[in-house]
């Protein structure tokens, strides 16, 4: 009677309540399972399951799936008893017991090896993700072979080997839709946790390449996963515990196009090194760039080697023109010497510079240059040739390995352009890492570099720009504030923002309107993206109402 009321009722939640007509059928479910009808209960806790895992009710499918997986086991239905066991394996820790776990992972492992006739597949992407290494992909040439490491993540609670591990790699932006096979170099044995597998890459063609799906064999059964994920933190940064899938994939194999090791053009033999003629042994270029120190400029000069000859720079000495002097006691590079470069080969000198504050623009210039003209620089370099053309003769000349030769070049230096009024940073984030959906409180820094003309406060305009599909901004996006006109004054804007994608993801970015952006330097204490966790696993139960007395 009973159960018969019980199977009504179901019947007639399921025409407008389908969740209540559900509970109930795992009741009856229930009821068969002590009498030994185990087809009807398997099927009937099977529509449970079904449904307690698309609402995302973990808790309860840890109680209900078990009474399945008996059923599917005594009904000897040992692929659904298998895939049964490793649902159960990959619920959270805190929801199946340690002992239990470990007897999970021991009736699939002998299952899988004695217990089934024919092989079976079975899909573990909830037990087993993997990822690439984190940094820039391999890079490799078309026909050369390779190893590539991969993160490979186990949800098992003991050590489990595997016979043999597999993964597919799939161009991007290719016409080629196949999937190239890579295997595992030794033989797998998986960890609990973070494992690091060598996967022998075969030579490939030119283009970019992700990870496609995960394959292996253990005993009878053969395991896929296609959960493509990367490394990431349940509450800390340094715990590799747990990875997260998202989307897109990063490429982890880069195959170029091979270039040649040796340039051949017809070139008529000749006895004499080309050091002499009206050739320079040296071409020299310069760069100059603002350090925002005290009006120190950094002076790059570049000198590429215009002989075909091995050329080592022995000293080097610079002597500025007028209105410049150096930063530091001596006109030396701040690079170590010498420096031994190959033929038509170049290097690069630095030199620390300040502008002349000095009406006169009289200050030492370390060179001692006196009779050249002040309106050039002048780099003076002590150099070396050596090779085989080394002790060759020219007509008159014979060049030594041991004779150290001068060079003397002029340059024009600029001044560049550099005349930042206020700076503009963002500060790193408080905490662990954001997840989406939480509010986060992003801040920026503004200070100001010089002192402002004005003789009042001044209002500063200011925009919060964001991408629409990555963030929404909770706070005021446009305002004003009010920055002090001495040097160094400093304030904080904070605003509220919500992430909407998980992933790497650009924050938004602090403008300041109404000045030139010239007069702004951005700097970027943090990193220039933010790592967003996925939303928690929510969880959710019922309850029984009790009836107001």
């Amino acid at each position: 009677m009973y159960l018969e009321l019980t199977r009504a009722a179901a019947d007639n939640y399921h025409r407008s309540r389908k969740r209540h007509g559900v509970v109930l059928d795992g009741e009856v479910a229930a009821l068969h399972l002590r009498t030994g009808n185990f087809d009807s209960a398997a099927k009937l806790y099977e529509k449970v399951c079904a449904l307690y895992s698309g609402e995302r009710w973990h808790a309860l499918v840890a109680e209900v799936l078990p009474r399945l997986a008996e059923c599917q086991k005594q009904l000897g239905d040992l692929g659904g008893y298998l895939s049964s066991c490793i649902k159960l394996l990959s619920l959270d820790r805190g929801l199946v017991p340690v002992e239990q776990r470990k007897a999970l992972q021991s009736e699939v492992v002998k299952l899988a090896h004695s217990g089934l006739k024919v092989p079976l597949p079975v899909d573990v992407s909830a037990l087993m993700t993997f990822c690439g290494q984190p940094g820039p992909p391999l890079e490799l040439f078309e026909g050369d072979p390779g190893t590539l490491p991969v993160t490979v993540w186990s949800g098992f609670t003991d050590e489990i080997s595997l016979q043999s591990l597999s993964m597919t790699l799939s161009a991007t932006f290719s016409l080629d839709e196949s999937a190239k096979t890579i295997k595992s170099a030794d033989v797998p044995v998986l960890s609990p946790g973070k494992n690091t597998i060598s996967m022998v890459v075969q030579p490939q063609k030119p283009g970019s390449y992700v990870l496609g799906a995960l394959t292996g064999q253990l005993g009878q059964v053969a395991i896929r996963s296609h959960s493509c994920c990367t490394i990431s933190a349940i509450g800390s940064l340094e715990n590799d515990d747990y990875l997260s899938s998202e989307r897109p994939v990063r490429p982890v194999l880069q195959v170029s196009v091979p270039r040649p090791l040796v340039e051949m053009k017809p070139e008529t033999s000749r006895t004499e090194p080309e050091l002499s003629g009206l050739t320079e042994p040296f071409r020299l270029s310069t760069r100059v760039v603002a350090n925002e120190n005290a009006g120190v400029f950094l002076l790059q000069v570049t000198l590429l080697s215009q002989v075909n000859v091995g050329v080592t720079i022995l000293d080097a000495a610079l002597s500025l023109q007028g209105g410049f002097h150096h930063a530091t006691s001596s006109s030396d590079p701040l690079w170590m010497l010498p420096i031994a470069i190959s033929g038509y080969a170049e290097c690069a000198l630095v030199f620390l510079i300040k502008l002349d504050d000095h009406e006169n623009g009289d200050l030492p210039n370390g060179g001692g240059y006196e009779e050249e003209p002040r309106e050039r620089s002048a780099l003076s370099v002590s150099y070396k040739i050596s090779g085989s053309q080394a002790s060759s003769t020219s007509g008159e000349g014979k060049i030594d390995e041991q004779d150290v030769l001068t060079f003397k070049g002029f340059f024009q230096l600029q001044v560049p352009v550099s005349d930042h009024q206020v700076a503009v940073g963002m500060l790193p984030l408080p905490g662990p890492c954001p997840r989406v959906g939480k509010q986060v409180i992003l801040q920026w820094r503004i200070e100001r570099l010089k002192k402002a003309q004005s003789s009042e406060i001044e209002q500063l305009a200011y925009e919060v720009k964001a991408s629409p599909a990555s963030w929404m901004v909770a706070g005021r996006r446009k305002g004003f504030v009010s920055l002090a006109i001495q040097s160094g004054t400093k304030l904080v804007v904070s605003i509220a923002c919500l992430p909407l994608v998980a992933g790497h993801v650009r924050p938004p970015s602090l403008e300041l309107c109404g000045i030139d952006h010239s007069q702004v330097s951005h700097c970027q204490p943090a990193s220039h993206l933010v790592y967003i966790l996925p939303p928690s696993p929510c969880y959710a139960f019922c309850l029984e109402e009790k009836p107001q007395s």
